[in-house]
């Protein structure tokens, strides 16, 4: 059903029409698609027995998707669009449930107030979910950026392996993906170009996280296994961990590569989703390809996973040993991250059988880089580093504070200086050997670090 506004009042044929109308098709339990605005072909717009009213503004079409797209006005209207070189309308889509003025007041009602009711209804439902979305999204990726820079820049902890180093720029690529639309509200309508390479990037970093995910798997597998005396395990060499690095990127380029020229070759498939929160495409082969490079990498990290259960089980009393308490922690903190490769795979089959996902499944996306900055961000030397570079900032803007501002607590009497034991606290280092493994080197069995970060305070009398 199309409903539309003539310019002035309504006549009561046309208002009785359209409220008989409106019942018979029953809007309250309709799709409804949001307000559009077109130049010169709005005529074209005019659908089922509404007659054709002049000076048309602000057409709605309330209806499914493959209704609007199937309709023979709709067809005749995009043969327009391209013979005059004029953009297709596009049509923003969120169920809602609205029931209709009642019948006697509806002729008193302009149809564009009851059009944009609806419309602010639906908007007032999406925005909250569409607030939570983004805001997950930015948390995830200040969290992880400052990761990067701490395992990057940081002296004070150990070094990372290039793997993991990768594995965690392949997520910040993925939540830098989804936030094209923050700052905007639910109803802008993005630039083209902008909607074009945000659909690209939100068929491509599925395949990429899952990738480094994959491989960061099975590097810490062969790290394992080479720390242990089997006999089918032999050295990695340097080609081999580049390796590592660059795959996750050949399918991410070839499903980028693929979306970006569906999208340049089909525009009017190119639309922001009915919940606001990023664009995609109606082309369903984009989608369909990812889910299946993400099924095909979650179930092999699934095989990897097994794999290194059986191992960690063949070699449990060694693992119970304080020098692989290191190791032992870090095993725990992927095996729990990769956790969610069973719900990636539940995602994927529906992803690869659905076309309307929804916005719950979307918050499920947006909390898996939440995971991952919970798991990799929570490490002791990472922490550690936080901790003292904010006790850094805290005690050089105290220097700044001026004396008298101080508290007086601060400052003690010469009784009470007279009081006090004559004591000095002397730091004593205390080095001993601890295995440092970070999911990152081609370490062997044997490496360690001297570590002389911890120190104990003794009391020593002067």
């Amino acid at each position: 059903m199309l409903c539309l506004k003539p310019e002035g009042s309504l006549s009561a044929t046309w208002s009785s029409h359209l409220a008989h109308t409106a019942l018979r098709n029953e809007i309250g339990s309709a799709d409804c698609r949001r307000v559009i605005h077109t130049s010169a072909l709005h005529q074209q717009l005019v659908f089922l027995n509404l007659g054709t009213p002049t000076n048309v503004r602000n057409p709605a079409f309330l209806g499914n998707r493959e209704q609007f797209r199937d309709h023979p006005q709709t067809i005749s209207l995009r043969s327009c669009c391209t013979e005059k070189s004029i953009g297709m309308p596009k049509l923003h889509c969120s169920r809602a449930l609205w029931s209709p003025p009642a019948v006697s007041r509806l002729p008193h009602l302009r149809i564009a107030r009851i059009v944009l009711t609806r419309a602010r209804y639906v908007e007032d439902q999406s925005t909250p979910l569409l607030n939570l979305f983004l805001s997950l999204q930015l948390i995830a990726l200040g969290s992880l950026l400052l990761i990067l820079a701490t395992i990057t820049l940081s002296s004070g902890i150990s070094k990372r392996h290039p793997i993991f180093i990768n594995f965690i720029v392949t997520w910040i690529i993925s939540c830098a993906s989804y936030i094209f639309m923050v700052g905007h509200p639910i109803d802008w309508e993005p630039p083209y170009e902008l909607c074009l390479i945000q659909a690209s990037l939100i068929y491509t970093v599925p395949s990429l996280t899952s990738a480094s995910t994959l491989t960061l798997v099975l590097h810490i597998m062969m790290f394992f296994r080479a720390s242990f005396p089997l006999p089918d395990i032999h050295g990695y060499g340097r080609s081999w961990y580049v390796w590592l690095v660059l795959v996750p990127y050949i399918p991410a380029i070839i499903t980028f590569s693929l979306s970006l020229g569906i999208g340049l070759k089909h525009p009017e498939t190119v639309r922001r989703i009915d919940s606001g929160m990023y664009c995609n495409m109606e082309n369903q082969y984009p989608g369909k390809i990812s889910a299946i490079l993400v099924l095909v990498f979650m179930l092999a990290c699934i095989i990897l996973e097994v794999l290194i259960c059986r191992d960690v089980r063949r070699h449990m009393s060694a693992l119970r040993n304080e020098v692989f308490g290191h190791l032992k922690a870090t095993l725990i903190r992927v095996l729990a991250f990769s956790a969610f490769t069973v719900v990636a795979v539940i995602m994927s089959i529906i992803f690869f059988f659905t076309d309307n996902h929804g916005p719950a499944l979307n918050i499920i996306i947006a909390l898996v880089p939440i995971d991952a900055v919970l798991v990799f961000g929570t490490q002791e030397d990472i922490l550690r580093s936080w901790a003292s570079s904010i006790r850094s900032v805290f005690d050089f803007f105290r220097n700044l504070l001026p004396s008298k501002s101080r508290s007086e607590t601060d400052i003690l009497s010469p009784t009470q200086e007279r009081m006090l034991p004559r004591f000095a606290f002397v730091p004593v280092p205390l080095k001993h050997l601890t295995p440092s493994y970070d999911p990152s080197r081609p370490h062997s069995s044997s490496t360690y670090e001297s570590t002389s970060d911890i120190s104990r305070m003794s009391c020593v009398n002067k």
